[in-house]
């Protein structure tokens, strides 16, 4: 075969390979919530009781695909806040039926990784980098710890879903 051939199929087999590679974003990050954004909006009472409570820092909409959070996912990739993607690989993934699906991942800790740290772990699961998602039916909620900083995800109504950033400071005393 000429040089030209091989370097086209190099190519293609180069895309096609970093597509089945690479992390798949369950959600895409969309404009911040705020009580005044909301204003004059039908009322949404879940999305009202988000805004409302002392430990959220921010809200922002989200376009997700719940139809990727699947027992197969190896990887997914979370944008938490403007500038800040995040990918979770799969520690363990259950069923209870089609449309109820646990997924459990872990997340880089990039301070020991910049720090050039073998990043072996002791325990299965660093709790403050980690994700813990249930998928039932269209609607996903849950929890992505990166850096010990809260992110939840959360349904409010609607197929619409929510990311909050949590201020755990801010938890009651008998919660903490």
């Amino acid at each position: 075969m000429n040089r030209l051939v091989l370097y086209a199929l190099a190519t293609c087999w180069l895309l096609m390979s970093s597509r089945l590679f690479a992390a798949e974003a369950l959600f895409l990050l969309g404009p911040q919530v705020s009580a005044q954004s909301t204003a004059g909006h039908p009322a949404n009472s879940a999305l009202k009781a988000i805004l409302d409570d002392q430990t959220t820092v921010q809200v922002n909409q989200l376009t997700l695909d719940a139809g990727l959070l699947t027992t197969d996912m190896q990887e997914l990739a979370f944008p938490l806040e403007e500038g800040l993607v995040v990918v979770a690989s799969k520690f363990q993934a259950e069923f209870a039926s089609t449309r109820l699906v646990t997924w459990h991942g872990r997340l880089p800790d990039q301070r020991m990784i910049n720090a050039g740290v073998q990043t072996g772990k002791e325990v299965p699961v660093d709790e403050l980098n980690s994700a813990i998602l249930v998928r039932n039916g269209d609607q996903v909620s849950g929890s992505i710890h990166y850096l010990g900083q809260l992110y939840q995800i959360v349904p409010v109504g609607a197929g619409e879903h929510v990311i909050v950033k949590v201020d755990t400071s801010k938890y009651p005393e008998d919660l903490v």
